[in-house]
């Protein structure tokens, strides 16, 4: 009988070592498809950001799109000052 299933070499192999769950931030193998610490399912699959560096990131984001608008309203408001 032909087993279909991986081995462990196969495993290890494709294993890229530990991520992160999108839901609790517990650490997980990138190979779950369920979280070991919150028990829900990982749909989207594991992530390789640690919950700090999201959450850094996420904040980034939104302090460089609030500078932009600052700017972009500072520039109309410029503008509109020079306009005769």
């Amino acid at each position: 009988m032909f087993d279909e299933k991986p081995s462990p070499e196969d495993m290890q192999r494709f294993d890229q070592g530990d991520a992160f769950c999108p839901h609790c931030g517990g650490e997980v193998s990138d190979l779950a498809d369920i979280c070991p610490h919150c028990g829900l399912f990982m749909h989207g699959g594991a992530t390789r950001r640690s919950p700090a560096d999201q959450w850094f990131r996420q904040r980034w984001i939104i302090l460089m799109v609030i500078l932009l608008a600052l700017l972009l309203s500072g520039l109309i408001s410029f503008l509109a000052f020079l306009k005769p």
